[in-house]
């Protein structure tokens, strides 16, 4: 189901971004954006979510049931924003019926950079330990010339200098990586400002209401093993656990029924 169909297009689609350090919540229609906050709040994305939905659905008279929709931005980035916004969505589906719906990340960057410039752009995204998310797009038709791949800063810059110019290059990575920069400077390859480091309301609204919606639990994309997953062996030790009990223990959990959580 697409809100924009189906005689829906009047109701508004909520839209949650908590991939990164900046909290993003959008509310709108396809006739007008409605409400766009942002919230600078590392480490405290779930204190502020809940409330700040509320609020935003309280100043706009609306109830959780008048809502086509519920997006929300799977990945990649923050292992544990992007957890805090797909179980609020759940909340809303098992409570009041809400229809989800997930947005990949960096094609929403690509998104909204799109009426800015033309070329081969490349969105990297800060994926700790020194890694970058990176996937490459034409701007402006956002068609991906590349498959999503999480990239040492070398590897990324070697797929840059693959492409054909004009080049360009987005994207929090470029911020918090300073290899990457150091690379990329013997390249011909335009870095486009840290204000489009996130995206637009505008992207956020209408690749919402492009999406599929279902009953089903948004599938989060997390590309890399998370820092739990990696340091596995050592919590393993601490409980008294071998390595392999412990990894036994996650698969069992991870393929739990949904219906028997």
């Amino acid at each position: 189901m697409h809100p924009n169909k189906q005689g829906l297009d009047i109701r508004p689609v909520l839209v949650l971004n908590t991939c990164e350090e900046r909290l993003q919540i959008v509310l709108g229609s396809s006739e007008r954006l409605l409400l766009h906050q942002e919230w600078i709040v590392p480490s405290r994305t779930m204190g502020v979510l809940g409330p700040a939905v509320e609020q935003a659905l309280k100043l706009l008279e609306l109830a959780p049931t008048d809502l086509a929709g519920m997006a929300c931005v799977r990945g990649p980035g923050s292992f544990t924003g992007i957890r805090i916004a797909l179980s609020t969505a759940l909340g809303f589906q098992a409570g009041c019926g809400v229809p989800l719906a997930g947005l990949d990340y960096l094609p929403l960057l690509a998104r909204s950079a799109a009426p800015l410039r033309q070329g081969a752009l490349t969105v990297l995204t800060y994926a700790r330990k020194g890694l970058v998310y990176a996937q490459t797009f034409a701007l402006p038709s956002c068609e991906s010339l590349s498959d999503l791949a999480v990239l040492r800063p070398e590897q990324a810059a070697e797929l840059i200098a693959a492409l054909p110019p004009p080049r360009l290059c987005m994207g929090s990575a470029l911020r918090r990586v300073p290899q990457l920069l150091e690379l990329l400077d013997a390249q011909e390859c335009e870095i486009l400002p840290s204000v489009l480091d996130h995206p637009t309301a505008e992207a956020l609204l209408s690749t919402a209401l492009e999406a599929p919606y279902t009953a089903e639990p948004v599938v989060p994309l997390y590309v890399r093993a998370s820092d739990a997953e990696d340091n596995l062996p050592t919590f393993a030790r601490q409980r008294g656990l071998t390595p392999e009990e412990a990894r036994r223990l996650l698969e069992e959990l991870t393929e739990t029924p949904r219906s028997s959580l």
